[in-house]
């Protein structure tokens, strides 16, 4: 064998070569592409800016899309919520799920009080939860959080799938629409 290889002409061993080299690199694409799934969690917008200077109070929505979601992900998306009128008010939040009916059921979610910028698994830790996590797109809620005029706060969303989950949810997509509503306090 080893005299059939000295034999062949360079040139031919370097297109054998090279052709190997692509193989074993797709093949690492390949894997690593199985690997780092895209998993995204977004607000849109992510700012709420509300008020109470009315008698019937204000409600504005921001929507939370949940994109290409596998089990196991776990993810963190951060809300501010300000009161841009000359009034305290307390506020809260009620969702309502759309999307894929499978995923926006088996999702968990939880939402804490963060500081402003610090949404991630160690400030989510730290943060003052408002509730614990329920099942489902539409199920989380927030009532009765005092904001005084002028000032926000920064909520920070920790969403997950959780592993072991049925895989037909590979990679699907959901959407909640979060409804706040300012009363005067």
């Amino acid at each position: 064998m080893l005299k059939f290889l000295l034999k062949l002409e360079k040139r031919t061993l370097m297109i054998v070569g090279a052709a190997v080299l692509v193989a074993v690199l797709w093949g690492v694409h390949i894997g690593l592409s199985w690997l780092h799934r895209v998993n995204s969690a977004t607000l849109s917008p992510a700012t709420v800016g509300l008020t109470a200077d009315n008698q019937t109070g204000a409600d504005v929505y921001t929507v939370l899309n949940l994109t290409s979601l596998y089990p196991g992900a776990s993810l963190y998306v951060g809300l501010t919520v300000a009161n841009v009128g000359g009034s305290n008010f307390t506020y809260g939040m009620v969702s309502t799920a759309s999307g894929d009916a499978k995923l926006a059921a088996d999702v968990r979610i939880r939402v804490a009080e963060v500081p402003a910028g610090a949404c991630s698994s160690s400030g989510f830790a730290t943060g003052t939860s408002l509730g614990s996590e329920t099942r489902g797109l539409s199920s989380p809620a927030i009532t009765s959080r005092a904001l005084q005029a002028g000032s926000s706060e920064y909520l920070c969303f920790h969403v997950r799938l959780p592993a072991g989950l049925p895989s037909s949810l590979q990679g699907d997509s959901a959407q909640a629409t979060l409804n706040f509503t300012a009363q005067h306090s």
